[in-house]
Parts: C-alpha cells; structure tokens; sequence
C-alpha cells in the first residue's frame, strides 16, 4: 500500500480510462519458477466464472483493468471481491465482468470488513479512518485525530480478534522516521502503540492471533512484535525480515500454511516469509508497482494482487489459500485456536 503522489513519477503514471473489464486471459511474463496444473475453471464469487481453463498457474491472470490505482483488495463474507480505487475516491466491487463503483471521496487505500458487512477503510487523504455500509451507501468518520493531533495520512489497516482496528499512518515523508501505528479500540479511543518508522505501510495479524506484523517501507524490512489482544498493546518490537526492492514491502497476506506472502514495490515481485523469517520470492508480476493482495477462502482465485503501474487486479491460483481472516466481529474466529495448535506442531 502506498500514497499515490510519491510514485507517479517513478513508474511513469497516466490516468486511466473509465471503463474496468475482466479477463479470462495471462499475462505473458516471466515466471519467477516452473510448473504446470489444469485448472477446468475459476470461480469469481458465488456462481460466477471467470476463466475455463487454466494451462499454466505460475503466470498471473488478469482479473480487472482500468482501476484508477487500485490498493488493497479484500472479500466479504459472500465471496465477492472489493478493492478501493485511490485515486477516483471510490470502492469498488467487481461482479462478473463489470466493475460497481460506490463513490465516498478523499483517497481510500487499506479496507477490512466488520462483522456487519460494513467496510471500514483508511481516507489517505482526509487523514481519517471511516466506515461505508454498502447497503445503505453511508458513510461515517470513525477517527480523525490521535494526541489532539490529526491523522498522519492512515494507509492500512486490519481489526484484532476482539475487534481492536490497528492501522498504519506512515504520512508522506519518506526519508524520516515520523510513521507511527495507531489501535481503535472497541470503545471507540485512538492511541499510538508505536512510532519512529520509516514509512509503515501495509500490515497482518498472525493466524494465532499472538503477533502483528508491518511493513517499514522505507527500511525495506517488516517489524514483528507480540499482540496483548485484552490490552489491545504491541511490544518486543524488532526487526523480524529484510525484503529488499527499490521501494520495499508493501501490503501483506497470511497463507494457510504460515507463510507471510508481502508484495514488493519497485521490483513486482510476491515473497514469503517463513514463521522463522525466511525470505523466498514466489512470483513475479507484471507490473513493478504492487500495492496490496489477499487470499480468496472462498474459490480459487488464489492470491489476489492490486497492482498500480497496470491499473489491475491480478490473481495468483498456484500460491493456494489464505489464513482465516478476522471480522471486526469482537470474538475470535472458530479456526484460530486450531491454526494456533497446527503452527506449533509444524
């Protein structure tokens, strides 16, 4: 994930047409390994196909096109993919071969799904955290200010077992260390729970729940620290990976077998990293631009990409299923006591 103005004269941005489609084609790049499977078809959300046949599943496939800088892709609780689209200030939910786009202005990046259905979603722009219902298309600002101070341009987010919101405020100073992370609690207070980064960027929950992990984009590394759920506090922070790129990490996805999947800015690049923090890079994408991803648990899309440079979402079959994910639903999910248990024995 990343604030737009700070890139587009690296990757050599132009706007985009109005129009998004779907694709039931490859990308022609160059895979990062080998490796053939047939795939009969891949479904997009409940009842819906988006390719037939899959010969290759090492090569991204396009999913949509044309998104106005897409970042952070996530599915609600149907099945049905979301992603925000930055710069045009609009979510956007992809159904089939057409893209519905839901205005709510400013710039929207990290979004999480509560346990209402609501998108909670940070506003880079209007340096605020706030909520859109899909059914009733309102919106309402949930926090705008930590320390009597406004937010520093929040970027990412992701809610805790118990509903906590942790999110990412990196601001748009890349080169000092005047980042910081900020909780929401379940009663509605905003404190910091850490500062002094590097440009913190995309963020994940562990699948047990015990640690949290960001990406300090700047560093070219991730921080890992312990989660205290009851207390809602993040500490022993230290630096747990170094990710390279001429950017760096970007927005992050745990898999269902513990690996950390991060995207890497600058070089297109999706690595893993092992519960020890070993670094493995996984594919290779289209695009050098990479904002954000997430695991589609509901079908077979795989790991799912917004990728900026290409204005696309792409998915990634071969990289498998994700970790179950968190609702902001303020009781933990049936199947994180057993991940907790598995990831220990492995």
């Amino acid at each position: 994930m990343m604030t737009s103005n700070n890139y587009e004269s690296l990757i050599g941005y132009s706007e985009p047409g109005p129009r998004s489609h779907l694709y039931s084609r490859f990308v022609h790049s160059k895979p990062s390994f080998t490796g053939r499977r047939s795939i009969s078809s891949i479904e997009f959300g409940p009842g819906q196909t988006v390719a037939t046949t899959i010969e290759d599943d090492t090569r991204p496939h396009i999913l949509a096109e044309g998104i106005n800088f897409p970042e952070s892709p996530a599915f609600d609780r149907h099945g049905r993919l979301w992603c925000a689209e930055l710069k045009s200030g609009n979510l956007c939910l992809l159904r089939g071969k057409e893209t519905k786009r839901f205005p709510v202005g400013g710039e929207p990046n990290g979004i999480a799904f509560d346990s209402s259905g609501r998108i909670v979603f940070c506003d880079s722009k209007n340096c605020s955290i706030r909520r859109f219902d899909p059914r009733s298309g309102k919106t309402k600002v949930l926090a705008d200010r930590v320390d009597g101070k406004p937010l520093f341009k929040p970027n990412d987010l992701a809610f805790d077992a118990l509903g906590n919101l942790v999110f990412t405020c990196p601001g748009d100073l890349r080169n000092a260390p005047t980042g910081y992370v900020c909780v929401l609690t379940r009663q509605g207070d905003v404190r910091r729970i850490g500062s002094g980064f590097y440009f913190p960027n995309g963020m994940a929950f562990s699948p047990d729940g015990r640690h949290l992990v960001v990406a300090e984009t700047s560093k070219q590394r991730l921080l890992r620290g312990y989660w205290d759920v009851k207390r809602a506090r993040w500490s022993e922070l230290r630096p747990w990976a170094d990710m390279g790129g001429s950017i760096g990490p970007g927005g992050m996805a745990y898999a269902a077998d513990g690996r950390l999947l991060v995207t890497i800015q600058g070089e297109g690049l999706v690595k893993s990293v092992t519960p020890d923090g070993i670094v493995e890079t996984v594919a290779q994408l289209p695009g050098n631009l990479p904002t954000n991803c997430a695991f589609d648990s509901h079908t077979t899309l795989g790991l799912v990409v917004t990728e900026a440079a290409g204005s696309r979402l792409l998915s990634l079959p071969f990289l498998g299923r994700g970790a179950p994910i968190v609702p902001g639903s303020g009781k933990p999910h049936p199947l994180r006591k057993w991940l907790s248990m598995a990831l220990r024995i492995r």
